[in-house]
This record gives structure tokens, sequence and C-alpha cells, in this order.
């Protein structure tokens, strides 16, 4: 008997390393190959070694996790899933605990095993794809996908680009378990949608990159501010320690305002300031609110009637709150709309603006937000502020 090509070990092997490598490579929209172990999509033999040999979590994983450029708690997060110590369904298992399957709260169509919730969920599945996208990243989901491929995917480089490159896999996993754990723990009764979990992270990204402003960066990357992810504003290389207080205003008057939400609860405060810097009124109100958006966003529309109440007008509004920003530039924004819509007819029938500033320019509507008035108090005199927002005060007219 004549033996078959297809018995011999040696197309055995190969038809193993075919199996293999359509595994670790996918098509890219434009029907290019792309080799998904490199985050350029090229091949290269160290990492195609890396891929098929057996053995346990690379070193690399771990110097990547704790040499990036992200806040602690998301580098203990990494570590923490890379070791499979999360407590969900499939891990707790381990620790011999009887537990029926658990559906994922995301979806509820299949069980939250690790690569469900984090890769294979149809609503984690479109924020991965959004940011990889962008970022020129190629990883398909549908392959054998695994948490220590993901974060050790390497671009070397300095521009703000690569460094996001680096960090935005650890980034997204950490919102997906947070999006989770308020489910399963918190007062979330229901799954945010992609769109907004897209959103919660961009907010993340333009607060984390303002953080790496003093890195030597050589360039940033256009996709970065089309796409949002670093705020408008951004300038890297700032090495010198810059004074932050708080501005007069262009305009004839200046409304400082912010928010406080905690354990239910809400309060507001805000400041009414002229062009020299000269105290007008100031002001603390309770709110009713269930977020801190939603405290901000109150807040804003409590103080803009406040304005029309007293007869201002030209009136320079600011908010350290970019999310209040951006929530109120939005025309789709279906919870608050109605209110925002009657905020905005009256800023625009008094000249009233809206502007962005830092923590540090806005103490005093700081401080007598956190107050936590149980009814409105109004100040004529800066003398009679609460001690901490007496305090801003006089600084900053100083």
């Amino acid at each position: 008997m004549i033996p078959k090509v297809t018995d011999s070990a040696v197309w055995r092997r190969i038809c193993s390393i075919d199996q293999q490598a359509s595994i670790l490579c996918s098509l890219n929209p434009s029907g290019h190959l792309i080799w998904d172990e490199e985050a350029d999509g090229l091949f290269s033999f160290k990492s195609a070694y890396e891929a098929v040999r057996d053995h346990k979590v690379s070193s690399d994983v771990y110097k990547n996790i704790w040499e990036s450029k992200q806040e602690l708690k998301i580098k203990i997060f990494q570590w923490k899933i890379v070791k499979g110590i999360i407590p969900i369904t499939d891990k707790l298992g381990r620790f011999k605990q009887v537990l029926n399957p658990s559906m994922c709260p995301l979806c509820r169509r299949q069980s939250d095993s690790l690569i469900h919730l984090f890769f294979q969920c149809n609503v984690v599945e479109g924020v991965w794809r959004y940011f990889w996208g962008i970022l020129g990243l190629y990883m398909p989901l549908n392959s054998d996908l695994n948490i220590s491929r993901v974060l050790r995917m390497k671009n070397g480089g300095h521009s703000l680009l690569n460094i996001f490159r680096q960090n935005i896999s650890g980034i997204l996993l950490w919102f997906i378990w947070k999006v989770y754990s308020s489910i399963i723990w918190g007062n979330e009764d229901s799954s945010p949608s992609t769109d907004q979990i897209i959103f919660q992270i961009k907010m993340y990204t333009q607060s984390w990159a303002v953080s790496l402003s003093g890195l030597k960066i050589r360039q940033i990357g256009d996709i970065l501010f089309e796409e949002q992810l670093i705020p408008r504003y951004y300038k890297p290389n700032i090495t010198r320690p810059q004074i932050i207080k708080w501005r007069k205003p262009k305009q004839r008057w200046k409304l400082n305002i912010d928010a406080s939400y905690l354990s239910d609860l809400a309060s507001g405060g805000a400041i009414l300031r002229s062009s020299s810097g000269q105290m007008i009124q100031a002001i603390s109100f309770p709110l009713e609110a269930d977020s801190a958006l939603d405290a901000e966003i109150k807040a804003l529309c409590f103080v803009v009637r406040w304005v029309e109440d007293e007869g201002y007008e030209d009136v320079e509004v600011e908010t350290d709150s970019l999310m209040l920003l951006e929530y109120f530039s939005r025309k789709d924004c279906r919870r608050w709309k109605i209110l925002i819509q009657e905020t905005s007819e009256i800023m625009n029938r008094k000249r009233i603006s809206i502007l962005h500033t830092l923590r540090e320019g806005n103490w005093v509507a700081h401080f007598l937000a956190v107050g936590r008035a149980l009814r409105v108090i109004k100040f004529d005199d800066p003398n009679v502020l609460p001690i901490q927002a007496k305090r801003a005060y006089w600084m900053d007219y100083f």
C-alpha cells in the first residue's frame, strides 16, 4: 500500500503551522494580510516565536504594566487580570465555589467569562474596534485572544500617539471592568451603550494626556485631536510650573460655578465678580441630583436663572467640569434636553458665555459648593464667606 502524502509527519506539521498562522493573521479593511502579533501589523520572527512556543505569562507583560505611564490603580488592575484574580464567575470557580453560570450584565446573552466580558461582548467589542481603529492597532476580536497578548503589544517612539498605543489596552480593560462592577455591585440598573463607554474613556484620556504634558514628546498626532482623545488646549513639553489662578473676564462680569455630589447629597456654589475682581454677590444652594454630572448641569441652570433674576447681562461663566461643557454642547442629550434648551435660551438672550477653567482658578465656587447648603444662602460681603472660600477669594483678588 502506497502511503498518502497527507499522512506524513511533514504534512501534518505544515498543516499545524498553517492552522496556528491563520489564527495570528487577519485581513484589514483594504484586504491586506495583517500580522496580529505586532502593533504595526508587520511579521517578525521574534513575535512568531513568542506566539507559538509554550510559555507562561511573559515577563515582558509585567514589565509593560509597571513601566507604563498609567495611573497606579490601572497598573494594579492589569496585574490582577493577568494573574486571573478578578472576581468573575469562571475565576471564582477555581476556589471550589459552586456557582451557577452568570449572564453577562452588558449584553445579557452569554455567560460572563473573562474573554467574553472583556473582548467578545457586543457592547465592548465596538469599544475595542473604535480605539484600535483610530490608533492603527490590528488585533481581531475573533482570534484566539487573551489578556497577555493584548498587554504585550508595544510600539516604540516618542510621539504622544505611540504612548496612546502602548497604554490604550490597559485603559480599555479598566473602564470595561468599571462598567461591569457598577452594574453587578453598584446602583446601575442598565448597561451603558458602546457610545457612552467610548465617551467616558475620552473624558479620561483628556485628563490623562494633561498629566503627560511634562514628557519630552516630539510629535502629538492629529488623530488624537480629531477624535477628542486629548483636549484642544493640550501643549506638550510644559516643563516650567505654572501658577493658575482666577483670571479677569473679557466681558463685564464673571461668574464662577461648581457643584458637589456625595452620598446622594448635592449642592452648588457660585460667585459673581466684576471685571476688576471685586465680589458682587455669592451664593450657596442645595440641589436634587443623582450623580455628579446631574449636579453640575442643574447647578449651571440654577445660577443662569439667578443671574437673569438679578438683571445681569454680558456674563462670562467659568466651570472646571469638562463633562458639563461636553453635555451642554450636545444636541441629542435626552435626559436634560429641555433643561439645557431653556438655559441656553436665557444665555443667548442675556449674552452669557461659558468657558472652562482648572480647579485652581475656581476655588471660591468649589468651597461654596462643598459647604453642603441645606437652603439658599446669599453673600454680599466677602468677609462673611465661609472661611476657605474667603481665603481663596482674597488670594484671587491680590
